[in-house]
Formats: structure tokens, sequence, C-alpha cells
């Protein structure tokens, strides 16, 4: 009985710390182009039910990253810097530790005003 004491103590101990720590996070790469051409955009990400969770920009050749996202289905919308979204939407599954790389190709802003950044007045 003493022998299987601190084999028990030590499972609980792992279950413990397991649950602590969760899944590890995804990661979303995207890559813009207009035209052909690397593209500085903000893109902004979006949960199934449709609230903008997070934002962030690419870099003047078009990549930029969302980092520690929970796994899930989002929506990633893409908007210049005047706030006009361009006509382009894409869907994506993210899974438990994945990191996806994802390239779209926009076209002309369509002159449609996008959701205001997260904690902006509109």
């Amino acid at each position: 009985m003493k022998a299987i004491l601190p084999l028990i103590v030590l499972f609980g101990l792992c279950a413990f710390l397991a649950s602590c720590f969760g899944p590890p996070p995804a990661e979303l790469m995207i890559t813009a182009k207009l035209h052909g051409k690397p593209q500085p955009v903000t893109c902004q990400l979006y949960n199934q039910a449709g609230i903008q969770i997070s934002e962030m920009s690419t870099d003047f050749n078009g990549i930029g990253y969302f980092r520690a996202i929970s796994p899930g289905t989002y929506s990633v919308k893409f908007c210049d810097s005047a706030r006009n979204l361009y006509p382009a939407v894409i869907a994506v599954k993210l899974v438990t530790g994945s990191s996806l790389p994802v390239q779209v190709e926009l076209s002309s802003p369509s002159g449609i005003a996008a959701t205001p950044a997260t904690g902006a007045a509109p």
C-alpha cells in the first residue's frame, strides 16, 4: 500500500498540471497580395459567432500573424488604411498547436467601412 500511494499522488499531480495549461494555442500567418504584389493591410479575426476577437496589420511584405489563438473556426476580413473592406473573407479552422499559412489575393477595396478596431470608438 505504501508503494502505491506515491504513484497515486504523482498521477494526481500530473493530471492537475495538465489541466492548468490547457491545449497549446494555434497561429495563423496571413500573406496578402493586391494584384499579385505584397500589400500591407489590416486583418480582422472573427469567431464563429461573428464577434471580432483580434486585429493586426501585415507588414510591407504583406505578412502578418495572429498568435496564441484558441483552436476553432474563424473568419478573417481585410481592410485598407482608410478602413475600407476588401471583398475577400476567408474561413479557417485551427487545431491545437497548429501554424496555418494562408495566402489571400485581394482586389480593390469595396468602399464599405470596416468594423472599428477592438476597443475603438465607432
